[in-house]
């Protein structure tokens, strides 16, 4: 917030999501209260808010490193990162993460990635509403014709791999952590670090 501090931030509840469901995607509620587990509800909520209001989404173990104006946001783009190094996003079926989205309300993509939701919801987690889902998602709606979508390569975005956890300097995210964490990200072209704190296989 510091650094972004003309920005509205939002903290969804599980019950915003539900109510954001209920009162805009009645037809998806059905599917979105039967989900085997809360986690998928959770990740297939920020699909849902991010077509409606569009903005940018960012998990929890998020820290901002520089401001959003640092980014390029094409008008009309949905914006996506890696969440590998180059060299190993061709071999991963997760190479795009859920963790960061950014995109205008009503993007097309978001549009057809509810459309696959339906489709999707009683495959395991990653694949229902996850990653892969999204990786997927991404690839089928570039292959079907679809545009204004970016992908960042590392680390335009973020750095540093996803089963490595706290592996950036920013520590535990104290204060000195994150003002070091700062002058790595500048040195390295991030704009924000993770501390891919993997809450959500906890989640029941």
């Amino acid at each position: 917030m510091l650094l972004n501090p003309d920005w509205t931030f939002w903290l969804w509840t599980d019950d915003d999501n539900r109510e954001l469901i209920k009162q805009h995607y009645p037809h998806f509620l059905g599917v979105y209260d039967s989900y085997d587990v809360k986690m998928k509800r959770i990740d297939a909520a920020r699909i849902f808010y991010l077509h409606r209001y569009g903005g940018i989404y960012l998990d929890l173990d998020f820290t901002c490193l520089k401001p959003f104006t640092k980014l390029a946001l094409p008008s009309g783009v949905a914006v996506f990162s890696h969440q590998y190094p180059m060299h190993l996003v061709a071999k991963k079926s997760d190479a795009v993460a859920n963790n960061f989205m950014a995109t205008p309300p009503a993007h097309p993509l978001y549009g057809f990635l509810i459309r696959k939701l339906v489709l999707s919801a009683r495959k395991s987690l990653l694949y229902a509403t996850g990653p892969n889902f999204l990786t997927h998602g991404i690839v089928a709606f570039i292959t079907k014709g679809g545009c204004n979508v970016e992908v960042y390569m590392q680390p335009g975005i973020y750095r540093g791999h996803w089963s490595k956890t706290n592996n950036l300097p920013c520590g535990n995210g104290t204060d000195a952590q994150i003002d070091f964490c700062s002058q790595w990200g500048n040195a390295n072209a991030s704009l924000l670090a993770t501390f891919w704190t993997m809450t959500w296989k906890g989640v029941k």
